[in-house]
């Protein structure tokens, strides 16, 4: 039997204490399941399958392309990260406008000023999210992108709290705020060394490495007056990447579950744009959590995971939102 994702083990817990059926369908990776009360049954799954089948195929897929889903709430007249998208490569250029090419690309990024964040359209877990500071750079960056996705998004590098808003049927039941991952000093071991036990985290999937010549680690070590040979000194922490991904080593913070009307009233705005069920809304509080009309979104997730408060100890919300959803998807069979 194949070894579950994270998710697939919590929502398998989950049908233990609820006396449901959780059967595995796809043997071989473990990403295809099926949960079974009685005669009621849903499918599941882990990677681009959605652990709780409630939202719509057509704004799942909005969600997941970047480039729409920011056209779709600027649209609505909601903020965003100032930002544009561009090809990664040459292939089928006649067939679309000029104007989102790779010389547009560097236009765009020299308007804005370096460093520029800059990431793939229909990326995930901030693979090949990177902060870029020059434009070889840039180049550099666009064709790794290129790669894997045909369009790559150049955003303006935003500092400001960063914060997850994890919603179900219309209202936001938690949120709690991302921090960065952190290398943090020994006295004893280098940056480099610090950085390679960092790593080995993530042997199973690389992808999800830091790398040691990241612009963003690169221009916090200068910033230091560090390099990757310097001892780091005894409880200083180094910040490793330009976003807070859970997934690649970054922090859960300042968990609340007692979501103020004006937030909740904030996120209706963004739910009526993007009418999902189940999603999470990833932002920038600009002026500080408690002012929503400073929020800046930075994506609306519709697979949201909930290892993270799992992890963090709130089990309790955990069970209530797959009961809810759970029943949701069952009902809609």
């Amino acid at each position: 039997m194949p070894e579950l994702t994270r998710q697939l083990q919590i929502l398998s817990e989950f049908c233990q204490l609820k006396g449901w059926q959780f059967r595995l369908i796809d043997s071989f990776a473990g990403y295809l399941a099926e949960v079974r009360d009685d005669e009621r049954s849903f499918v599941t799954g882990a990677g681009p399958v959605p652990t709780l089948p409630l939202n719509s195929a057509t704004f799942s897929e909005i969600a997941r392309d970047k480039a729409h889903a920011t056209t779709l709430l600027r649209d609505a007249g909601l903020r965003t990260i100032e930002g544009d998208y561009f090809f990664t490569s040459s292939d089928r250029r006649g067939m679309r406008p000029e104007g989102r090419e790779l010389d547009d690309a560097i236009k765009f990024a020299q308007s804005l000023g370096y460093p520029v964040f800059v990431k793939p359209n229909t990326g995930c877990r901030g693979l090949m999210a990177d902060l870029v500071d020059n434009e070889d750079n840039l180049r550099r960056h666009i064709a790794e992108i290129s790669a894997i996705d045909h369009i790559a998004i150049v955003q303006r590098y935003t500092v400001a709290p960063e914060y997850r808003l994890f919603c179900l049927n219309g209202r936001v039941r938690f949120s709690y705020s991302k921090s960065v991952a952190t290398l943090k000093g020994d006295g004893v071991s280098t940056v480099e060394e610090l950085l390679a036990d960092y790593n080995r985290q993530f042997e199973v999937d690389p992808s999800r490495a830091q790398a040691a010549d990241a612009p963003f680690l690169i221009e916090r070590l200068n910033e230091s007056g560090l390099n990757l040979r310097s001892v780091l000194p005894f409880g200083e922490r180094l910040p490793l990447a330009a976003r807070a991904n859970l997934s690649t080593g970054g922090t859960l913070s300042k968990y609340q579950d007692q979501i103020a009307p004006k937030i909740q009233v904030w996120a209706e705005h963004v739910l009526k744009a993007m009418p999902l069920p189940i999603c999470a809304i990833d932002l920038f509080a600009t002026l500080g959590y408690d002012q929503p009309e400073g929020y800046q979104i930075i994506e609306v997730n519709a697979n949201p995971a909930f290892g993270g408060i799992y992890e963090a100890g709130h089990k309790d919300m955990v069970w209530a939102l797959l009961d809810e959803a759970a029943e949701t998807a069952f009902q809609s069979k």
